[in-house]
């Protein structure tokens, strides 16, 4: 049976949290910005060519690449050892309360 653990960072980790949930709306600004594009170029393929899609990408791969860094550290930095091996862990993080919830088990 599957189990949560839950750890509230507000006092411990704060500032790390809210520079992840700053990294995670810059790759959604970017997502919605590119999204928005392709629905007003809908019926021009070659727009997908276009420098300026290639350089709304290039922002959301960039946005991204610098979460998916920011994810990592703060694994490394906050979960609690027990986990960090744990095949079954899988943790997530909700911004704006700064807990940290970890289901693990089978």
């Amino acid at each position: 049976m599957r189990k949560i653990e839950t750890i509230n960072l507000e006092n411990t980790n704060k500032d790390m949290v809210d520079y992840l949930a700053r990294l995670a709306y810059e790759v959604q600004a970017n997502k919605d910005v590119i999204a928005e594009l392709i629905e007003r170029n809908k019926d021009n393929i070659a727009f997908l060519d276009s420098a300026i899609f290639k350089e709304y990408h290039k922002r959301f791969e960039n946005a991204l690449c610098s979460f998916n860094i920011g994810q990592e550290e703060f694994a490394n930095a906050v979960l609690p050892e027990k986990y960090k091996t744990d095949n079954t862990a899988v943790w997530k993080l909700t911004y704006n309360t700064y807990e940290l919830s970890i289901e693990y088990g089978v």
